[in-house]
């Protein structure tokens, strides 16, 4: 049964046991929920998908063609990208696009707002740059390193 409400984030990088690993998240009423009593206990299924993207060095120009193949979230923006330049803005500029901002296609991001792996000014940036794709922040998570 196709739950509405469910929302299934694809391809997310998670840190498991201080593992970067590759998972998929299940999100309802805003909380990740645990997937397997879902589908075991419940036979439900996400009513809702969204296929992240992030931890890349990719050009604008190739960060679009993702957007445009489906891509619609980009994962903790900043962290282990290229920096913004002016000639190839990259995954960070992806947000300020005149693909995303005209809102051609639908685009969120996520920020680690812990001030150690994202300034409070870089954090301002994207949200003036675009406050509506905003998706979610980490907050209170202990620097590691």
């Amino acid at each position: 049964m196709k739950d509405t409400s469910l929302i299934q984030f694809r391809n997310c990088r998670i840190f498991i046991d201080r593992k970067l690993v590759n998972r998929d998240l299940w999100v309802k009423d805003g909380k990740i929920i645990d997937a397997e009593k879902l589908f075991f206990e419940k036979n439900s299924t996400a009513g809702h998908f969204v296929d992240c993207g992030g931890h890349s060095a990719a050009s604008l120009q190739v960060a679009e063609s993702g957007v445009r193949a489906g891509a619609t979230l980009v994962t903790h923006l900043y962290n282990a990208m290229p920096p913004f330049l002016a000639r190839d803005p990259g995954l960070v500029g992806l947000i300020a696009s005149d693909l995303v901002v005209k809102e051609e296609y639908p685009l969120f991001y996520s920020l680690i707002s812990d001030g150690h792996h994202t300034s409070a000014a870089a954090m301002r940036i994207a949200y003036r740059a675009n406050p509506k794709a905003a998706f979610a922040s980490v907050t209170k998570i202990a620097p590691s390193g």
